[in-house]
């Protein structure tokens, strides 16, 4: 009894740990917040199997912030 006690308190930690970081993947508005919430998501992923996907998405996301920054970058060194 006290076994299963300890392992369903393991799990609720890891499913609130997990809900946690899928919270900072959606709040996320910079690069640099999304890959904190992804290094924070990859640990989870196995206690909120959906973790998967919002990791995978805020990697595209991330991706394509970063594609979109490189013209402006580009931009930039031209002028100075």
């Amino acid at each position: 009894k006290e076994a299963r006690r300890r392992d369903s308190q393991r799990l609720r930690k890891a499913h609130g740990a997990a809900m946690g970081a899928l919270k900072s993947l959606d709040t996320a508005n910079s690069p640099s917040a999304l890959r904190a919430g992804i290094a924070a998501a990859m640990p989870h992923m196995r206690a909120l199997p959906a973790l998967a996907d919002e990791v995978s998405a805020a990697e595209s996301k991330l991706e394509e912030l970063s594609v979109a920054s490189e013209p402006a970058a580009a931009e930039e060194a031209a002028v100075a």
